[in-house]
Parts: structure tokens; C-alpha cells; sequence
């Protein structure tokens, strides 16, 4: 069993929920998701669901419980999510569950986390998930700056992975921090990719059942910090939107900060809607040529004036990754004396 968290990070805003639970030094799996509400029953170690057996419980999200578990079959640790109790006999949300399991099943690529089952156990669907030992991405950040080195690895991973599932028709919709582990080895795994869309071409497709559950919930789904002016909008998206997140991270990677900050969820949502970031340069020392430009380039408001694709994207970044030289600062300045933007899953009055 994993030991027990301990001062667990709470989200600011009004919900109340955990931003992610995580042991003191290490969250062993890369099933992750945004906890937005109340504590739900947990279900007891040693409960098996089928060749499982559940060791702890590990995180809670809106759509999900997720469960350290052990696969006896194979001798291996396994991550497990699976519905509570509250959702059981809603059949929208069992469906999305699958359909999270599908889209991700799809990818297979060292920086995606695995998909291995998707089953059911007394009326209970799960998905089995692989199970890594890390550190996720905001709480490495806050613990310790990255070098350039290690910035320009993460960066690079990310993009790969990404580059992948658009390669497959899939968008993430949630690209943060807390979203990305790093293993002891600096490999990279993206997670959850609980609310991506299967799109058709490079449009986003809503299929009826999951935009007849948007509709009923009212839920626009991701992360306010990390999303697209077309996401926060409420609009169909493509695989550019994962692209203005990801140059969001890439600002908070390097600078210690979000590109954009505010108080309250409309400030932000003003501020990523009609302000642009600082000049990264204002809060990070020295970087290779051309390095800030293409995170700018990522963070454009309109998506035709974005890279348009994560090829493109890496094309870029390869560049730039040949030009640093010995004279780059290894250190970028970080400042990690907590932030003012609002954190926690985002919700909007409007279907998505």
C-alpha cells in the first residue's frame, strides 16, 4: 500500500475540493484527476474486482474514484478508476468512462499513460490503467526550478506525446501540471485523458450522448488556468487548443508563473480572452534564441495564428534546442512564493 497523504493542496476556489492527492514524496500513478467533489465512501483494501485486488484509495474526481490495485494475474500494480457510487445507474456517465478508455487505448507511445482494460464489476464499470512512480510536473515546480536542460526535455516529451494523439484524432482538453508525471528517470507520461474528444479531421466532433451530458451538467471541461479563449468560449475544438495549453505550461515551466493571473474566474477568463502574457523574459533568466517566441507563438489568441500543428511545433523546438549554447543559464529564475491565479476545475452555465 501506498503510505498516507499528508497535507493534501486545497483548491482556492468556492468548490472546496482537492487539487489531487499525492503522498509526501511521490504520487505512484499516472491516473490523476481534478477533484471537485465531496469526500466520497472508499471502498475497502482487499475489495476485488475481478483478477483485482484494491489496495487504496489514491484520488476522486467528478467522473471517477481512482485506486492503487494489484493485478494478481500478472503480478503487477495497477491504477483503477471507476464511478461513485452517486453515478452508478447514470448511463451517460458509464458511457463517457468507456469512451475515455477507447480514446486512450488508441495511443501507444512512451510518453502517454497505458490503457490496459476496461471491465465491469456488480454494475461498476473501471478502466485499469498503468501504474508509474513520479513526481507531478506542479509539485516538482514548486519543490525545485528546472534546469534548462531538464526544461527543454520536458518539453519536448510533452510535445511527442501530444503530437501522437493528434496524430490519432485525439485532443486532450486538459493539459496542466498536474497532468504530467515525471519518474525518477526524467521520462515524461502524460495522464488522463479523461476528457478528451474523438475528432474527425481537425474538428472536434461531439458525439450526441456526450453532448446531451454536457448539456444536462453544464460543465465546460478543463482547467481554467490552462484553457484556449475557443475552450473558455465554449466552442468546437481541435488539436490547436492543446496547443495554447501547452504554451501555458511551457510559460510556467520557465518562469515560475502562469501567463496569466487574477483573483477571481472572470478576471482570468478576461485575462486569457483579451490580455496578453508578460514578457517571459520579465521573470526567467536567459534562454536559447528563439525559445520565448515559440511559447508566445503556442499562447496566440486566434487559433490560425498558432502553430497548427504539434509537427510544426517540434520542428521549432528542435531548433531551438541546437542553438543553446554554453553560455545559457542552467538555472531559470523561478519564484515559488505561491500563486494568485484561481486553481480547480472551471465550470461555465453553457453546454460545452
Amino acid at each position: 500500500m501506498i503510505p498516507k497523504q499528508s497535507n493534501p493542496e486545497r483548491c482556492p476556489s468556492d468548490r472546496g475540493g482537492l487539487t489531487g492527492v499525492v503522498s509526501e514524496t511521490k504520487l505512484p500513478t499516472c491516473a490523476r484527476v481534478e477533484a471537485v467533489t465531496a469526500e466520497l465512501p472508499m471502498i475497502a483494501p482487499g475489495t476485488k474486482l475481478g483478477r483485482y485486488e484494491i489496495r487504496s484509495k489514491i484520488g476522486e474526481g467528478g467522473m471517477g474514484e481512482v485506486y492503487l490495485a494489484r493485478d494478481a494475474e500478472l503480478d503487477r500494480k495497477v491504477a483503477i478508476k471507476y464511478l461513485p457510487e452517486s453515478l452508478v445507474a447514470d448511463e451517460q456517465a458509464r458511457k463517457r468512462l468507456v469512451r475515455e478508455a477507447r480514446a486512450a487505448a488508441k495511443l501507444d507511445h512512451p510518453n502517454i499513460c497505458s490503457i490496459y482494460e476496461v471491465s465491469e464489476d456488480g454494475g461498476r464499470s473501471f478502466i485499469v490503467m498503468q501504474h508509474i512512480e513520479g513526481e507531478t510536473l506542479d509539485i516538482r515546480m514548486k519543490r525545485q526550478p528546472f534546469d534548462l536542460p531538464e526544461s527543454l526535455s520536458i518539453a519536448m516529451q510533452v510535445a511527442e506525446a501530444l503530437a501522437e494523439a493528434h496524430a490519432h484524432g485525439i485532443i486532450h482538453r486538459d493539459i496542466k501540471p498536474s497532468n504530467i508525471i515525471i519518474t525518477p528517470r526524467g521520462k515524461v507520461k502524460v495522464l488522463d485523458f479523461g476528457l478528451a474528444k474523438i475528432v474527425s479531421g481537425n474538428v472536434a466532433v461531439d458525439t450526441e450522448a456526450e453532448t446531451a451530458m454536457l448539456t444536462q451538467t453544464g460543465v465546460v471541461l478543463g482547467t481554467a488556468p490552462y484553457m484556449s479563449p475557443e475552450q473558455l468560449r465554449a466552442e468546437q475544438l481541435d488539436s490547436r487548443s492543446d496547443i495554447f495549453s501547452y504554451g501555458a505550461l511551457l510559460y510556467e515551466i520557465m518562469s515560475g508563473r502562469r501567463p496569466f493571473e487574477a483573483r477571481s474566474v472572470a478576471e482570468l477568463t478576461s485575462a486569457i480572452l483579451m490580455r496578453d502574457p508578460p514578457p517571459l523574459q520579465s521573470h526567467s533568466g536567459a534562454m536559447p534564441a528563439g525559445f520565448e517566441a515559440l511559447i508566445l507563438k503556442c499562447l496566440e489568441k486566434e487559433p490560425a495564428r498558432r502553430y497548427q500543428t504539434m509537427v510544426e511545433l517540434l520542428a521549432d523546438l528542435d531548433r531551438v534546442g541546437e542553438r543553446k549554447g554554453p553560455g545559457v543559464s542552467q538555472r531559470c529564475s523561478h519564484g515559488f512564493d505561491g500563486y494568485r491565479s484561481v486553481e480547480g476545475a472551471f465550470e461555465l452555465a453553457t453546454p460545452g
